[in-house]
């Protein structure tokens, strides 16, 4: 007896796509497990299912690159909250899916790591994967630190974010998801002016990272032309900021000197004169006298007198002014090689001269940092490099090399595998053992008529029945 069973779910139970599911309300969409190689499909699938849902929960320890890109790509712009919820974890392909978020919320362990090439050592396609990892993340505004992170850390270790770095790197955006427009919901705020922060205490500004809210200000500039001049406001107060945690945390007078220049009438002067005090004693307003005269009072000078005295300071400065601001300028050059180098953007030795390594090396933090900024050292230069809290130009490793904890070190291969120039390891093929073709033996008499035949040699000598006649 054959009993057909009609297919199909009852009312208000959980709908599974694959990995994906959608709870009761249809308000949520879960994943659950490694991203497979029909998930897009799946994913699509479950947001015709479920066209009300705008939170997508995240559990998952990786999987397909591809296909993580392919989802990534279905969430980025379209308004979804992406979560990792307590206790659980969103590894390696999946952190693809939390960027993607509109608004994002990590409770449970976010983790990434390099992209690992296929088992047959393509390293072409992890490399075009690598530039649609790093598209990905510059249009979803990640911060360029992650990026680093993920870089430096090996295929077959993980990083996984301190609650600490989540805060530094802003990996949570809790911001309002986007509703139907009504009078009484207000527009959503850009990352610029929600991370921008006009009354924040100098202590707080001491310790926090301002490379991210920088970028974000000069992003919304870009993105958003008729509000450019609110931007621009808002990405002068986060220069400020950061010229000022730049000025009172460096021993370099120069540094101080900067911030007053450009910003005279800034909120922080108070703070960096008493700074710019602390690191250099003030000088006496004139030198002694030889005789042990008092030095002249302003009432004893002539006023005509001090007024041409000033108009001509101001005019031509001293030879001891210019030595100053020399060698402030060289105490700058040296402080950014220094930063350069902590980078890995190789600006060759800290000597204070700004020639071509020192060049190059800006241009390629700027490439990598996607910063603009003029290609020449200053305070606000000094102040971005300084932002950077990890490597941001990588290691050109050769072919055979690999990059380990900030080194190039030498790739190693399996038991049984070897090494081509390329540094792709591959197992030799079985050696063949060729037969090695008997030469046909010579007869007795041809042996002997050619013993019998004298063979010669330079210096008039010669070789007969195997003995040499000179």
């Amino acid at each position: 007896m054959l009993l057909l069973i009609a297919g199909g779910s009852a009312p208000g139970a959980t709908r599974s796509f694959g990995p994906f599911h959608i709870n009761d309300a249809e308000t949520l969409i879960r994943l659950e497990g490694r991203i497979g190689a029909r998930d897009a499909v799946n994913f699509k699938k479950a947001l015709r299912a479920a066209p009300k849902a705008r939170t997508i929960d995240l559990d998952s320890p990786g999987g397909s690159l591809i296909i993580a890109l392919a989802i990534a790509e279905d969430i980025i712009g379209q308004g979804f909250r992406t979560r990792i919820p307590k206790d659980d974890q969103c590894l390696s392909a999946c952190a693809l899916l939390f960027f993607a978020g509109e608004t994002r919320e990590a409770e449970g362990d976010l983790g990434v790591h390099q992209i690992a090439s296929t088992k047959s050592g393509d390293f072409q396609f992890a490399q075009a994967a690598l530039a649609d990892v790093l598209d990905f993340f510059r249009r979803a505004n990640v911060d360029p630190q992650i990026t680093q992170l993920m870089l430096a850390t090996p295929p077959d270790a993980m990083h996984v974010f301190s609650s600490e770095e989540i805060d530094r790197y802003g990996i949570d955006r809790i911001v309002a998801l986007k509703q139907e427009p009504s009078e009484s919901v207000k527009p959503e705020n850009h990352p610029c002016e929600v991370l921008v922060d006009p009354d924040a205490e100098e202590s707080d500004l001491l310790v926090r990272n301002l490379f991210p809210v920088i970028t974000a200000c000069q992003q919304a500039i870009t993105a958003h032309p008729d509000e450019n001049q609110r931007f621009r406001e808002l990405l002068q107060i986060a220069r400020e900021q950061e010229a000022f945690q730049l000025a009172v945390t460096s021993p370099s007078q120069a540094v101080s000197r900067a911030y007053l220049d450009k910003y005279p009438s800034g909120r922080f002067v108070t703070s960096i004169t008493r700074h710019l005090a602390a690191l250099q004693p003030p000088k006496d307003l004139a030198p002694p006298d030889p005789q042990g005269r008092p030095s002249p009072t302003p009432q004893d000078q002539d006023p005509g007198a001090s007024r041409t005295i000033d108009e001509a300071s101001l005019e031509a400065p001293s030879a001891s002014e210019s030595q100053e601001t020399e060698l402030n300028r060289r105490d700058l050059i040296v402080a950014l090689q220094q930063e350069l180098a902590r980078v890995g953007c190789e600006p060759g030795p800290a000597d204070g001269i700004w020639g071509r390594n020192s060049v190059r090396a800006l241009e390629n933090f700027t490439q990598h940092a996607d910063a603009s900024l003029r290609i020449d050292p200053s305070a606000e230069t000094l102040a971005a490099v300084r932002g950077a809290k990890t490597r941001v130009c990588p290691l050109n490793c050769g072919p055979r090399e690999v990059e380990r904890s900030g080194r190039c070190v030498a790739k190693t291969c399996p038991t049984g595998q070897r090494m081509n120039s390329r540094g792709v390891c591959y197992t030799p093929r079985a050696e063949t053992v060729q037969k090695k073709r008997k030469a046909p033996v010579a007869s007795s008499s041809s042996t002997r008529s050619r013993r019998s035949q004298p063979s010669r040699q330079s210096n008039d000598c010669f070789q007969f029945n195997g003995e040499t006649v000179c």
